[in-house]
């Protein structure tokens, strides 16, 4: 295994210098065992874990040493804790003791490393090893455990976790920590080499289709230009709704106003989704998202607004912001929240592939598609959940009966990254969605009348709880 000799101190690192320009406010230490930890789970990777809640994290897909793929970055900066994943794919890890064997080796040549042991493997049921570091930065003593888990024979996934103390403090006993364990038991692999080279060989079908067919497709696309409602059911009861609209607009990234200019003519999709959770916690977010007809430009604008729980001494709500503008092959995001005491460091522009798709042509993908068969088509796009380039892949499956309806529609099946779970969408003959089926989760066409009259009331009050500004 070969490392550049830049990115040895990046495996090393904490990366508490990023977290000092990203930390949000209100993160104090807590004692591992009094943590909540809640779910992540990451689609690009093909896995899902527990994290600490209350501490700040990014994920998205961020370059990490040895040619690996960061997907998550975080930590707690008044813990002086950081931990981040990484994904090592298409290497030789056949032999994966000779693996983390390279790498103690590689960790331990780096300036400052006093030890580096290997320790026992996790608490995971795949082939696994762990990794512990300890070194001299500074003025700091760092402790690294690296917890490495073979998902395949081509792919390593690496769990690193790092604490920092004073150097004059005492260098005890090198071991985990009792939160990585904690952790690690909650590992949950769907990650699939087979999928994985399935979805791979779609997106080369996927990018000749760009290239090939997208402009006249376009041009054929016959979508409903009217607001579309849709009731969204969870374990069959309806928690809320969407509010979703296509029309065809022209757009100049000069001018930050969607419709104006001489710009590009392209698909403006906008949203809104209210969702009244149980515990009178309400989130709303809003979505407008434009992609151009030539695929050189795009503008996406997504914020959600989330109340804060009703006992809590201080109603000011949680908002989240994240705006990105594509030129050529480049993605420019920015992201802010409203608990960052300055503005977040920026990140560098993702780079896009061959077979990127705006975010405006993914809605209407079942439009798009209505000529060709039932092959596997996928394209790589902004998921602006996790903020990172992932894959969609979608196939038609034919003529179907709409559930829940006396009428028929086509059916597609479409899955986010390498995800285990697929969605079910069915749509008329022009691709305009009726129903989307993702686990218990259902979306269906409704009416105005009718979602007005069964959250209009709990909408309004919840519009007062977003607008408040308590200090």
């Amino acid at each position: 295994m070969r490392w550049r000799a830049g990115s040895q101190i990046t495996l090393l690192c904490l990366g508490l210098g990023w977290l000092a320009g990203n930390d949000a406010v209100g993160q104090t230490a807590v004692a591992d065992s009094e943590l909540a930890l809640a779910p992540y789970r990451s689609n690009a990777g093909g896995f899902e874990i527990q994290l600490p809640v209350g501490w700040t994290y990014e994920y998205g897909d961020f370059g990490g040493p040895g040619g690996s793929r960061g997907l998550m970055r975080g930590g707690s900066l008044a813990e002086r804790i950081a931990i981040q994943v990484l994904m090592f794919r298409d290497v030789d890890a056949s032999d994966f003791n000779a693996w983390v064997d390279a790498l103690a080796a590689s960790v331990g040549g780096i300036e400052g490393v006093a030890d580096v042991e290997r320790g026992p493997a996790a608490s995971v049921a795949l082939p696994s090893a762990t990794v512990l570091v300890r070194a001299r930065i500074d003025i700091e003593l760092v402790e690294t455990v690296y917890t490495c888990v073979q998902f395949d024979a081509a792919t390593v996934w690496v769990l690193s976790y790092g604490t920092a103390r004073a150097a004059v403090e005492a260098e005890g006993v090198l071991a985990a920590p009792p939160l990585v364990d904690r952790i690690l038991r909650s590992l949950r692999v769907f990650h699939d080499a087979g999928r994985a080279a399935r979805i791979e060989q779609a997106r080369r079908l996927g990018g000749d289709y760009l290239k090939q067919s997208l402009p006249s497709e376009i041009r054929r696309l016959r979508l409903d230009d009217q607001p579309r409602y849709y009731l969204i059911q969870q374990a069959g009861r309806d928690v809320g709704y969407v509010l979703r609209h296509f029309r065809p607009e022209k757009h100049s990234l000069d001018d930050p106003r969607l419709g104006r200019g001489e710009g590009n003519h392209g698909l403006r999709v906008t949203e809104q989704i209210w969702r009244f959770f149980d515990n009178d916690i309400v989130r709303y977010e809003s979505n407008e998202v434009f992609s151009s007809v030539d695929g050189q430009s795009d503008l996406y604008e997504f914020t959600t607004s989330t109340t804060a729980p009703p006992d809590a001494p201080v109603q000011q709500p949680f908002v989240t912001r994240d705006e990105c503008v594509r030129a050529s092959m480049s993605l420019v995001t920015s992201y802010t929240t409203s608990r960052h005491v300055v503005l977040p460091n920026p990140r560098p522009p993702l780079k896009l592939r061959a077979d990127y798709l705006g975010s405006a042509w993914v809605y209407a993908l079942p439009g798009l598609l209505r000529g060709c068969g039932d092959a596997l088509y996928a394209f790589s796009r902004y998921d602006h959940e996790t903020r990172e380039l992932l894959s969609y892949s979608i196939r038609c499956l034919g003529e179907r009966p709409v559930p829940g309806s006396d009428s028929r529609g086509r059916a597609f099946e479409a899955r986010d990254g390498v995800s285990d779970v697929t969605r079910l969408l069915f749509t008329d003959e022009y691709g305009n969605l009726l129903r989307e089926e993702h686990g218990d989760r259902v979306l269906r066409l409704s009416d105005k009348a009718t979602v007005e009259g069964r959250f209009a009331a709990r909408r309004d009050a919840a519009r007062a709880r977003l607008s408040s500004s308590d200090p």
